[in-house]
């Protein structure tokens, strides 16, 4: 967990996710003895607790704690914790969670929204708890199902505006993969794309990651995890969906042949480093650039 610098507004903290919130100013004692509670209460999967300090893992969203918001911010980058940065990223959280369909929004245009992050989603989730009956309340996001959904929700989109060549994408499909007696386990790829090449199907197997790979490398248990989609699905291709950070290329890299396998089964799996903004802004056609790259295998 990195320790960093907290902007303190009035009676509103803004983080990031894997940040650490220490004891000082506006977020005092008893604010962190009630979080700490409510934490307890949901089995300590939103954050771990330090001494005096909050070490914040992978949700995002916002905490009301009394009079005090504590706004909790994707970043998918290692720049500088700055004001331009948490509007940057308070802008990024509500377009993802507008555009997958977890809260409603009348109007983007309106800069107090963006302002209010708190206020947005906790009305759209329940406009009955402003009234101050509610000590601790929390709307909280696991980024890495979030992320996930909105890459969904951008290649449906993509999808539909195909005309040339027929794809369609599914999302968390459930295949048999291990049994023994009263016990089965399945397995369960983010999402599966279906392209029509003319005289059959082919199956893409993709998995979105919300984070930067170290040193630039996939993990090793997720090329494992590939290589069994691959198998299980008959892929030859598969894809890790990682955001963009800096310049990073795609990477494609391919598994080799083992020896239970037939030997006309060559299969792979790549690196997509996808550009989430245009700017400061989300892009909402990211879509398009996933799609390219499973048409079109040179742009690897």
């Amino acid at each position: 967990m990195t320790r960093i610098s907290v902007q303190y507004m009035s009676n509103v903290i803004q983080v990031f996710e894997h940040t650490t919130l220490p004891v000082r100013g506006s977020f005092t004692h008893d604010h962190f003895k009630r979080l700490v509670q409510y934490n307890e209460r949901h089995g300590n999967r939103f954050f771990a607790v330090g001494f005096d300090r909050i070490h914040f893992r992978n949700y995002v969203g916002v905490i009301q704690v009394g009079n005090l918001t504590i706004e909790i911010l994707p970043k998918a980058d290692k720049g500088p914790d700055s004001s331009s940065q948490k509007k940057k990223w308070q802008g990024a959280l509500i377009e993802m969670l507008r555009q997958s369909g977890f809260i409603r929004v009348a109007s983007m245009s309106d800069a107090r929204l963006r302002q209010q992050l708190a206020r947005l989603i906790i009305l759209n989730y329940n406009p009955d708890v402003c009234g101050g009956r509610e000590d601790v309340l929390a709307i909280l996001f696991d980024m890495n199902t979030l992320f996930e959904h909105f890459v969904y929700v951008q290649l449906k989109r993509a999808e539909m505006k195909q005309t040339f060549r027929r794809i369609s994408f599914k999302a968390q499909v459930s295949r048999p993969f291990w049994s023994a007696d009263n016990m089965q386990k399945a397995i369960r790829p983010d999402i599966i794309a279906q392209i029509d090449t003319g005289s059959n199907y082919e199956r893409v197997v993709m998995d979105t990651k919300w984070k930067i790979p170290g040193d630039g490398k996939p993990g090793d248990a997720d090329l494992q995890q590939m290589h069994a989609y691959n198998v299980q699905f008959g892929a030859n291709r598969s894809f890790l969906l990682y955001p963009r950070v800096g310049n990073q290329a795609n990477i494609q890299g391919r598994y080799f042949q083992g020896k239970a396998l037939q030997p006309s089964f060559d299969h792979n799996c790549g690196m997509v480093f996808l550009e989430l903004f245009d700017g400061h802004k989300l892009r909402g056609d990211l879509g398009k650039d996933i799609v390219a790259i499973l048409t079109n295998a040179e742009l690897l």
